[in-house]
């Protein structure tokens, strides 16, 4: 169940991806590469110049693209806001609960019933 919820969240994550780059006509490369890291690092990042990189071919003297650059962020970063989880923390935390619940299994086929005979044999 958990896993079709990420494979779900995951091709949702993909599509409004290439709707955001294709919609603001951003170098679709660059925005790839910078909407990963900041989904990985949990925040979009305006300083240096990995969001001018993303933005498409346009003088910075243009009244325009100051505008552009604000607008671009801020759609970046309610998606990074939106999906953050899913390919970054929430994983880890779900491949932690897997090894968990594997652990616990052993446990349960291997130790447990080795210490319900041994407690069965002790008599008060």
């Amino acid at each position: 169940m958990i896993e079709a919820f990420f494979a779900f969240a995951q091709a949702e994550q993909r599509r409004e991806a290439e709707e955001l780059i294709t919609e603001e006509k951003l170098n679709a490369d660059a925005a790839k590469r910078y909407i990963a890291t900041s989904i990985k690092r949990e925040y979009a990042r305006e300083t240096g110049t990995e969001l001018n990189s993303i933005l498409p071919k346009m003088s910075p003297l243009n009244p325009q693209y100051l505008t552009k650059k604000r607008d671009v962020f801020q759609r970046i970063s309610a998606f990074v806001e939106k999906f953050k989880g899913v390919g970054g923390k929430c994983r880890r935390v779900h491949d932690q609960w897997s090894r968990t619940t594997a652990y616990q299994l052993w446990f349960s086929a291997r130790v447990a019933p080795a210490c319900r005979t041994s407690a069965a044999k002790v008599q008060f």
